[in-house]
């Protein structure tokens, strides 16, 4: 029985490859995200939606999230997404062989350090997605409480 289990059992690359494609779906939603909000930091806004409105209320909570001066070089990154992934890796380069040519360091992954404020923007595009998933929910309750009462 168990040699037959073990047969019919999902393996590890099995495994490996519903992971990958996990990911790549979890990074296809956060770029869709990333491009609806940077059409509405274009715009200068976004217009009121449903309250129930998953995607109209992800972009509002990426919004009040990028909102404020400090806040502006992440809503730059936001709006130029390639051209920051770009320059970064650049900069991650030209660190790393300034380090290795300086004979500071033998091998340098002190470049990668210009990564950072990408996973900052990431971060802060997940967390307005978790924001909105729970501001839907919210109003889908209050709403099924106010036809319960009524």
């Amino acid at each position: 029985m168990e040699d037959a289990l073990g047969w019919a059992s999902r393996g590890y690359w099995q495994d490996v490859r519903e992971k990958t494609a996990t990911a790549r779906a979890e990074r296809a939603m956060l770029m869709s995200h990333s491009t609806d909000v940077a059409e509405a930091l274009e715009q200068g806004g976004q217009a009121p939606a449903h309250p129930e409105d998953l995607r109209a209320a992800e972009v509002a909570a990426a919004l009040e999230l990028l909102a404020g001066p400090w806040r502006a070089p992440l809503r730059l990154m936001v709006r130029h997404r390639v051209a920051a992934y770009v320059v970064a890796f650049v900069l991650v380069l030209a660190t790393n062989k300034a380090l290795v040519l300086n004979g500071t360091v033998v091998y340098s992954v002190w470049g990668w350090i210009w990564f950072a404020p990408l996973l900052l923007v990431d971060s802060k595009l997940k967390q307005a997605r978790r924001l909105a998933r729970q501001r839907v929910i919210a109003a889908m309750e209050a709403r099924h409480a106010e036809s319960a009462a009524g």
